[in-house]
C-alpha cells in the first residue's frame, strides 16, 4: 500500500464495479489481537486486525473536499496504464 496527497484534481468519470458486501459473524481477541469473522454470500473470511489498524467511519462527502494537501486512501483499478478510482477517502489534512 501507498500512502499520498491529493496534487490535483480532474473531471469525474464512471466506472462500472461490484462489491461484496459481508456481516460479521463472531469476534475473538487473542492478545492485542483481534480476529473477525465476516459471512458474505461467497463464504466467510477470517480477519485479523492489529492494535495498530485504524477503524473508521465512513460518510458521503463532497468533491470540494479533495484537494491539495488531502490525505486519501484510493481503492482503484489499472487498465491500460490509466488508474480510475472505484472509490476515494479522504481524510484530515496533513
Amino acid at each position: 500500500m501507498t500512502n499520498g496527497t491529493v496534487s490535483t484534481v480532474g473531471a469525474p468519470t464512471t466506472v462500472n464495479s461490484t462489491m461484496a458486501n459481508g456481516t460479521v459473524s463472531s469476534t475473538t481477541g487473542s492478545g492485542d489481537m483481534k480476529q473477525i469473522v465476516v459471512t458474505c454470500k461467497g463464504g466467510k473470511q477470517v480477519v485479523l486486525v492489529p492494535p495498530t489498524a485504524p477503524i473508521v467511519t465512513y460518510q458521503l462527502g463532497e468533491r470540494a473536499e479533495l484537494k491539495p494537501g488531502a490525505a486519501v486512501f484510493i481503492n482503484a483499478v489499472s487498465h491500460g496504464g490509466t488508474v480510475t478510482a472505484n472509490a476515494v477517502a479522504v481524510g484530515p489534512t496533513v
